[in-house]
């Protein structure tokens, strides 16, 4: 776990139970989405499509990912890689 996601992690289970959640399962949906197509325009350089696989790493752990979305992202990282 990177530090950055361990202070987080650490200060979400601060919060008390009855919190409201940042984001409905619609707008997580929604920046799934966007993220994915960002990641996918080609215009990014080699640092923001790395910030975006985190993101869409993050999002993995909080919504199901639809099968042809995850294989999108493989391909992105798989680009990085070359």
């Amino acid at each position: 776990m990177a530090p950055e996601d361990k202070r987080l992690l650490e200060y979400l289970l601060t919060l008390p139970e009855n919190r409201a959640e940042l984001f409905n399962r619609t707008e997580l949906n929604q920046i799934y989405t966007l993220t994915i197509a960002a990641g996918q325009s080609g215009d990014l350089d080699k640092t923001a499509l790395k910030t975006l696989e985190a993101i869409v790493y993050k999002l993995d752990r909080v919504l199901p990912a639809l099968p042809e979305t995850a294989e999108n992202v493989r391909e992105i990282d798989n680009e990085l890689e070359v």
